[in-house]
């Protein structure tokens, strides 16, 4: 669509040109200098907490500082490049999802990561889930060389992978090791960044000092309220329609057959492959299966939505969570339908931008969505009140700023 790509141009034109100095009013706080900062992450590049580093990591170059950003190859392969993407240097290393191939990268990583300490300028060096071998073995070398330098460093949690998170579903042996690093391992750090409320608490029960909660954020640049009318010509998407959409694969045939029982003619996307059935456009139980989308897409499925769902499940590791994916819906300007959990829940109460369901119940999900589909009349309300909490409260230009802030207390002047 051509209004989406002189959009997406007119932004890559305004960051390119962009001054590296201080911004009047943009994210640089009195008397902070340019700092030299170190991203570390385990996650593959566009998954996971790779988006909460790297739009971190974009706005605050965007303030002035410099930063390397290592993470994952995004295409699984065991290689190393490096590249600026919107000015920040991003150092891709070896990577597998296949659990011996993944072990191998996980040394190597941590060689790599611990080499860049040793080699680059850095004011501070930021381990994003510290929990994974490769990012614990370079925070341990980072700790070593603190004693010969004035360098910072901070970890970060954005996941409780031990209570339903990735280690949790891999066995006794991996689960008691992964829990190790995750506790352990932020006790080498001079500080710890939190996303919620319950791994703030977490992290003070297990005896930490200096823990800062920033949450992830809205990516309002991106993502705007495009005329539905439009998206849904660009997607070949009816008019007469109920659109709902949900990003992430999820099982949803339960909720949707709840719905299509009194919305016959309602429609819903899931943005995400369906298992062996990815590459293509798939029609299943009243389900619109897309496939894996490049994320400069994304926009278009929310804005062709009239109501976006999010599938939760009742568990610890769902109520520590600040999902990525709440935030590009609240900058979509649409309603949202999804659990009553954590930080999900308390963001949609407090903003009055949709409806709560309880978690893990498809069915109550499923009458949730049809009861927000049951009143148009304040579609509008409820969008607005998403849009104006992603631009006023949860743009990631405004958590920078909070990050820069932690940041401060730890520079010397």
């Amino acid at each position: 669509m051509q209004i989406c790509k002189e959009a997406q141009s007119t932004n890559a034109s305004a960051v390119l040109s962009r001054p590296r100095h201080r911004e009047k009013g943009h994210l640089k706080i009195a008397g902070l200098p340019d700092l030299h900062l170190l991203f570390v992450t385990c996650a593959s590049e566009q998954r996971g907490t790779f988006f909460r580093a790297f739009n971190l990591a974009k706005y605050l170059v965007k303030g002035g500082h410099k930063i390397c950003l290592i993470c994952g190859d995004k295409q699984g392969k065991l290689r190393l490049s490096s590249k600026f993407v919107e000015n920040v240097e991003v150092i891709t290393v070896p990577y597998s999802f296949r659990l011996a191939k993944w072990s191998f990268a996980q040394a190597v990583d941590g060689l790599i990561n611990t080499l860049n300490i040793l080699t680059r300028e850095s004011d501070l060096v930021h381990f994003f889930a510290p929990n994974a071998p490769s990012v614990a073995f370079s925070l341990l070398f980072a700790r070593c060389e603190r004693i010969l330098s004035s360098k910072v460093i901070m970890t970060d949690w954005d996941d409780w992978w031990g209570q339903g998170g990735i280690y949790a579903r891999h066995g006794l042996l991996v689960h008691e090791i992964g829990t190790l690093l995750e506790e352990q391992s932020p006790f080498l750090a001079d500080g710890t960044t939190v996303v919620s409320s319950i791994l703030h608490q977490r992290a003070v029960r297990l005896g930490l000092k200096n823990v800062f909660t920033v949450p992830n954020g809205s990516n309002v640049d991106e993502i705007k309220p495009i005329p539905k009318s439009l998206a849904r010509c660009e997607l070949s998407l009816p008019d007469d329609s109920v659109v709902f959409c949900h990003i992430g694969l999820a099982d949803l045939s339960k909720t949707v057959s709840l719905i299509k029982k009194k919305i016959p003619k309602a429609l819903v996307l899931v943005v995400g492959g369906k298992p062996g059935s990815n590459k293509q456009l798939i029609h299943w139980s009243g389900i619109i299966y897309t496939g894996h989308q490049p994320y400069n897409r994304i926009p278009l499925y929310l804005a062709a939505a009239d109501i976006l769902l999010l599938k939760t499940e009742n568990e610890i590791a769902e109520a520590a969570r600040w999902p990525i994916r709440l935030g590009d819906y609240l900058a979509a300007g649409r309603p949202i339908v999804t659990g009553d959990i954590g930080e999900t829940g308390r963001v949609i109460r407090e903003n009055a931008c949709g409806l709560l369901a309880r978690p893990g119940d498809p069915i109550d999900l499923a009458k949730r969505a049809i009861e927000a589909a049951s009143m148009p009349a304040q579609w509008t309300s409820m969008g607005h009140n998403a849009r104006t909490a992603a631009e006023k409260k949860f743009s990631w230009q405004i958590v920078a700023q909070q990050l820069e802030k932690v940041y401060d207390k730890y520079i010397e002047l």
